[in-house]
């Protein structure tokens, strides 16, 4: 499915079987595209954005300047069949990968041991987006639940710190 906004054309790539599936996906990355435009005051620097859904994506998702790479189950819902939860999963992390474009594709991090700043805006800026694409679904009544998950993991024995120390690519991990 493809759609245009803002003079950015957008397609959902997605197995043939899905393509009711994929109109939520166009809709809400039409809208949060161009949310974030407005926003950030800055214009997103193409005039592609292209989502793939791919079977068992062992990340769940990845973005790269132009296109973003989801598990499917992460990108492909049915507006009118699935649940509440599951609507609200997928335009999180939708808004999610599409901050990215700004923070981690047009500016990022000096080197990969700063990349908590990149997922910490991001995960920040899902609820900006996906509230502002769908009020109707409260996710800020969520975010409370995932920053207090959060803080619990980070309380636990477990945890590491913010700034890890990365000397060469392969020392990063997903």
């Amino acid at each position: 499915v493809e759609g245009s906004m803002n003079g950015v054309n957008q397609r959902i790539y997605f197995p043939i079987q899905n393509s009711k599936r994929a109109t939520f996906a166009l809709d809400m990355s039409l809208k949060v595209l161009t949310f974030y435009e407005k926003l950030l005051h800055l214009k997103y620097p193409l005039r592609k954005m292209y989502s793939l859904a791919v079977n068992d994506f062992k990340a769940g998702a990845m973005e790269n300047l132009g296109m973003v790479t989801y598990r499917d189950i992460r990108l492909m819902c049915d507006e009118h069949k699935s649940t509440l939860d599951i609507k609200q999963h997928v335009a999180l992390v939708i808004a999610h990968e599409f901050s990215h474009q700004w923070f981690g594709n047009m500016v990022t991090m000096d080197w990969w041991s700063d990349i908590w700043l990149n997922e910490g805006f991001a995960a920040f800026m899902e609820f900006v987006g996906g509230d502002h694409v769908h009020p109707e679904y409260h996710l800020w009544d969520t975010f409370y639940f995932e920053t207090h998950r959060a803080m619990q993991r980070d309380a636990s024995a477990e945890t590491h710190q913010i700034v890890l120390k990365v000397e060469d690519p392969t020392d990063v991990r997903a």
